[in-house]
This record gives structure tokens, sequence and C-alpha cells, in this order.
């Protein structure tokens, strides 16, 4: 037996004898370093209570059950010395059978982790933060591209992105032969407004205006401020007559709204251009000349209108 405990003193992890009920028999000089408690202190104690073992989820009932079948196990565990301070251990429990067979005890074998999970914590934390910091970065990112492809005062798409997409939809159109349309409308009689009733009172009916024919679009029709008082809806795989459609209808919504505006302004009203792509255009730039064109004869024609494009 000094044999024996001069023995396990001289092995450098700790060794944890247990009898049948898991109180302690034997404690070497590694675990009384490890976890601040001295063999006399510990002897008859429950190994759990001493090192204050916390399991995670389903831990304890799995090494019970692995135990009970394999008659060892291995794992983490955090556990603590005696003035609190955190403790991962690598345990590797043995239990003890006599030449019956029958259960004696166990044998636990423990090796410090605590700076390597320090260091995994370490790492997870920077993961973490690194993390955060990425998606501020990449919230910033998507907010500087949304302002870079919408308009400041209504919200809809600018004139940048307008040229980037309608060049997308007329190579998808040459290639595949899909056609696809555009509509161009202006609010009517808005130099009058912002004569009479002042630029934010015209502000507020772009950004009124705007948000109405919105309202009227599908999720692909790419809604644009083309400049001053002008709008236009590209309208992929559409063709003149649904274009006609629905620009009829976003006609009736903007007089249905009775935007009204202090002082003796008329109604709001707009008048609208339609084109459509067809294999006789060479380039957007046509198109978009085509849809300008309907624009002023719309307007021509006494406003709150629509013309479509003909070469006629």
């Amino acid at each position: 037996m000094r044999y024996l405990a001069f023995v396990m003193n001289r092995i450098s992890s700790p060794v944890i004898s247990t009898d049948t009920t898991l109180r302690i028999t034997q404690w070497n000089k590694a675990a009384e370093n490890l976890y601040g408690w001295e063999e006399a202190e510990v002897i008859g104690q429950l190994i759990d209570e001493i090192c204050q073992t916390e399991f995670n989820a389903e831990q304890q009932t799995q090494a019970h059950s692995t135990l009970l079948t394999e008659r060892r196990w291995h794992g983490e565990l955090k556990q603590h010395h005696r003035n609190g301070r955190e403790i991962w251990v690598s345990a590797s429990v043995t239990l003890l059978d006599d030449a019956d067979g029958r259960f004696i005890g166990g044998v636990t074998i423990n090796h410090d982790i605590t700076e390597r999970k320090q260091v995994e914590d370490d790492l997870r934390r920077t993961k973490r933060d690194m993390e955060e910091v990425n998606l501020v970065l990449q919230n910033a990112f998507e907010r500087e591209q949304l302002a870079s492809r919408t308009d400041a005062l209504t919200g809809v798409f600018n004139r940048r992105y307008f040229f980037e997409f309608i060049e997308y939809e007329v190579a998808l159109s040459k290639r595949y032969r899909n056609s696809f349309s555009l509509i161009m409308f202006d609010v009517d009689h808005l130099k009058l407004v912002n004569d009479t009733a002042g630029h934010q009172a015209g502000d507020e009916v772009l950004k009124q205006v705007a948000h109405l024919v919105h309202m009227e679009l599908r999720n692909v029709d790419i809604l644009t401020r083309y400049g001053g008082d002008e709008f236009v809806i590209l309208l992929p795989n559409s063709s003149r007559q649904d274009a006609l459609i629905l620009a009829e209808r976003i006609r009736e919504q903007v007089v249905a709204a009775n935007l009204k505006i202090e002082g003796d302004i008329p109604r709001v009203t707009i008048s609208i251009g339609i084109a459509d792509f067809h294999t006789g255009i060479e380039n957007s730039a046509e198109l978009i000349r085509h849809a300008d064109e309907a624009l002023y004869s719309a307007k021509q024609s006494g406003r709150n209108c629509i013309a479509v494009y003909s070469p006629n």
C-alpha cells in the first residue's frame, strides 16, 4: 500500500479512487495541486462535490450509461479549485470489479486542459467578435449599395441603377427574344406647384405619387426617378398591351387619391408614355427615346392621359 501510494504521488496527473458510492478513497499529490484540497480533507467525500463538477446537458446521463455497458468513460468536464477558480479536465473513468465480477469502486485519471480550453474560448470570442464586425461591415456595405442605387427623396431606384438594369434587359431580350416595356411618366404642372406652394410641397407630391405607383407594381418591376418630376418603370416580360393596362390603372389611382395642395393649384395628375422593346430597336437609348416621345405626345394631348409610341 505504501508502494502504491508512492507511485500514485509520482504520477503527474490527478488520480482519484472512489468506492461504490463515489466517495473518495485515494487522492494523489497531483490532485491536491490541481484542486487545492489535501487528501486528508477529501477522503470519504463525494468526488463530484469536492471537484464541483458541472455536467453539460445529458452528459451525466450519457456517462452513466456508457459506464454501465463499457465500464469506461472519457470526456471533458468543467470543475473548480477550492477557491472557486474554473478548471477543465479531460477525465478517464474506469470501473473496478473483483474476481467475481462485483463492482468494488472506480478510478479517475484527470488531465488538466484548462489552458487549452481558455485558448479555445478566446478563439471563439475572437471569432464571434469578427462575425459581429463583419455583420456591421456587411450592413454598412448594403446601406451604401442601397444608397448608391436609390433616390434620396422618393426612395425608388435612381437613374444610375436604371441604366445598369435596362442594359441587362436589352441583352436578355436580344438573346432569348423576350419582350419588355417602358412606362415613362411625369407629374403634371409640378412647376406650378413649386412656384406657388414651394419646393417642399412639390417634393411631397413626388413622394406621394412614387408611393402610389410603387403599390401597383410587381416585385420584378423597376420604378426609377429619371430626373426632376420624370419617372420610368421598366417592366420585364411585358408587352405593350400589358404596359398599357398597368399605366391606365396607375393613372386612375393617382386621380382617385385626389392629392390636394394648398392654393389655387389643379388636382395632381400624371401624363404617361409607353414604348416596348422589339427586334427593330437597336439599343436602350432608342427605346428610351421612344418612351420620351410618347410622353411628350401625352402632354401635348392635354395631360392626364396615356400615349403609346408608334413609328407612324
